[in-house]
């Protein structure tokens, strides 16, 4: 009987033991639990400090690679604006001398032109003591525009062969029986030698001549046609068909070639056009 309680009291402190035993490791698992927590918090601690470590190094270095390309661009850019400068600054030194060789030789044609045309007017100035009397001189005789009169059944053809820049001038004027060529001509000069003296020279010419018709015309039917050399004019006999009327026969919008004679260019201008099946309206040989 007394085995009983001894046992109970040794599993009891055995239990004890145990149990303190337990409670030790638990607070010894439990520290070193903490201790690796703490080690691995720092560990990521540092290795977060050399990732960044690592990023500001990379990014030092970019920094200075760019720092470096940049430079290198400054410095291109610097070569390129100076040779720039120095192309522009030769460029405008070859255009201002091939101006001023231009200008000179310009200058230099232009008095070589200057004196031959002093010259020329020179030997084409007409002196007045040449001339005995006024029957000689050309300043009084009379002017004309030498026309050609041609007579026809149907009307009256007046043509007047002259330079272009004559017939520019030269009016023909037709009346109820007559037709009128008129004209003006204007020339002014001035000529400067070399000492000093001047030349001036101003002349003004008209000329009129009246050609009578043998019968009465429709002056406002008259049709002109100028050529390069010449100019013609048609005026119908009143009462006849006129040069601007269109025969019936043609249709409307169509107009044929004019036909003129092989000894006649082709006219330069025209006021109204032709057509070859009208007898009326063909251009007559002059006499």
């Amino acid at each position: 009987m007394r085995s009983t309680p001894t046992k109970n009291s040794d599993f009891a402190e055995q239990n004890q033991a145990l149990t303190q035993r337990r409670k030790q490791d638990a607070e010894r698992i439990q520290a070193e639990r903490s201790k690796a927590e703490e080690e691995l918090r720092a560990l990521r601690q540092e290795t977060e400090l050399r990732k960044q470590a690592l990023l500001n190094d990379r990014y030092e270095s970019e920094a200075k690679i760019q720092s470096e390309t940049y430079d290198q661009l400054e410095k291109l850019r610097d070569h390129h604006v100076k040779k720039t400068e120095s192309t522009k600054t030769a460029l405008t030194e070859k255009s201002t001398h091939a101006m001023e060789r231009a200008k000179d030789e310009k200058a230099g044609l232009l008095k070589k032109t200057q004196r031959d045309l002093d010259e020329t007017r020179r030997s084409n100035l007409s002196a007045l003591k040449s001339y005995q009397d006024a029957s000689n001189d050309p300043f009084y005789r009379l002017k004309t525009a030498s026309p050609k009169l041609s007579i026809e059944s149907d009307g009256a053809w007046v043509s007047i062969q002259a330079p272009a820049h004559e017939l520019a001038h030269i009016q023909i004027i037709p009346e109820d029986d007559k037709v009128v060529v008129q004209g003006t001509r204007a020339f002014s000069d001035q000529l400067k030698s070399s000492d000093g003296a001047t030349q001036k020279t101003s002349s003004y010419q008209t000329f009129r001549e009246e050609l009578p018709l043998p019968y009465v015309i429709s002056p406002k039917d008259m049709v002109i046609r100028k050529y390069s050399d010449r100019m013609e004019a048609f005026l119908p006999k009143r009462g006849t068909t006129s040069k601007t009327e269109e025969p019936k026969t043609q249709k409307k919008g169509v107009q044929e070639r004019p036909d003129f004679p092989a000894s006649l260019g082709e006219p330069t201008s025209s006021v109204a056009s032709a057509d070859k099946n009208n007898p009326q309206l063909r251009p007559k040989t002059l006499l």
